[in-house]
């Protein structure tokens, strides 16, 4: 999944971040840890055109988080999200 808006990539479910599903990596705990529903879209994980994850002193979590951090930010001027197909 290519972040363009953020409108159609689920942060937890979808592999927009490149390093697999963000559920796979950090499990069920990992949407208490960040702070972002289970439900949410990328675009929900953004406020006032940064992200909004909560930090966690976790070491796991913690690099997790500086990740997400370095992920350039949704913006609707650059169009919609695009899924790409493995065959």
């Amino acid at each position: 999944m290519s972040v363009k808006d953020g409108k159609s990539a689920f942060f937890w479910f979808d592999n927009w971040f490149q390093l697999g599903k963000l559920i796979d990596i950090t499990g069920a705990v990992g949407t208490q840890y960040l702070g972002i529903p289970r439900n949410a879209r990328v675009c929900e994980a953004v406020s006032h055109e940064q992200w909004n994850v909560r930090g966690h002193r976790r070491r796991h979590y913690h690099a997790l988080h500086e990740r997400i951090q370095r992920e350039p930010i949704p913006d609707a001027q650059q169009g919609s999200d695009v899924a790409f197909i493995i065959l």
